[in-house]
C-alpha cells in the first residue's frame, strides 16, 4: 500500500506498508505516532518543568533513557501527556515514588499516578451532618449497633 500527499503537479511519498493477505490483521508502524521533531533532551526537560525538584526528574528521565534507550522517546511522551492537568503535588509523589522503586515503564508510571490521584486531599474539611427537621437532630449523632465477629466464627465452627 503507498499512501501518497497530492499537492497541485506534485506527489509526495509519506509511507509504504505491506498489504496483508489475511483477513483482520492490521500493519502498521509506531514511528508514525512518535513525536520525532524534538530532541529527548528537549522533552526531558519540558517534562522535568512538572516537578519541582527537576534535577531529581531529570536523573529519573536518565535513568530510563540508559535503561530503556530504545524506549525512551515513546515513555517520555507517555509520561508527558498523563502529566497535563496534574497538580505539582501529586507529580512530585508519583517522582518519588516511581524512582524509589524502580518504576521505569510510563504505562506503570501512569497507574502510579493514577492511585496519587484518587487519593484524598488532607485539606478538605468534612462536611457536617445537617438534618432537614431539627427535631430529628440527636438521630444525627447516633452510632450503628456493631456485631462481635466471635458469634458469627462460632456459629460457623459449630
Amino acid at each position: 500500500m503507498v499512501l501518497l500527499k497530492y499537492t497541485p503537479l506534485t506527489y509526495e511519498l509519506i509511507c509504504t506498508h505491506k498489504l496483508s493477505l489475511l483477513t483482520g490483521q492490521a500493519i502498521s508502524n509506531t514511528n508514525h505516532k512518535r513525536d520525532t521533531s524534538k530532541s529527548l533532551d528537549e522533552m526531558m526537560q519540558k517534562a522535568a518543568g512538572y516537578f519541582s525538584d527537576q534535577n531529581m526528574a531529570m536523573d529519573y528521565f536518565l535513568k530510563i533513557k540508559k535503561e530503556l534507550p530504545r524506549y525512551t522517546r515513546d515513555n517520555l511522551q507517555v509520561i508527558l501527556k498523563s502529566l497535563t492537568g496534574v497538580e505539582q503535588e501529586t507529580a512530585d509523589k508519583t517522582l518519588t515514588f516511581c524512582q524509589q522503586n524502580n518504576v521505569l515503564n510510563a504505562n506503570e508510571w501512569k497507574d502510579v499516578l493514577q492511585v496519587f490521584m484518587r487519593e484524598p486531599l488532607s485539606s478538605i474539611p468534612e462536611n457536617e451532618v445537617k438534618p432537614l427537621n431539627e427535631s430529628n437532630f440527636e438521630k444525627t449523632n447516633q452510632m450503628p449497633q456493631v456485631s462481635n465477629i466471635e458469634d458469627y466464627e462460632n456459629i460457623i465452627n459449630q
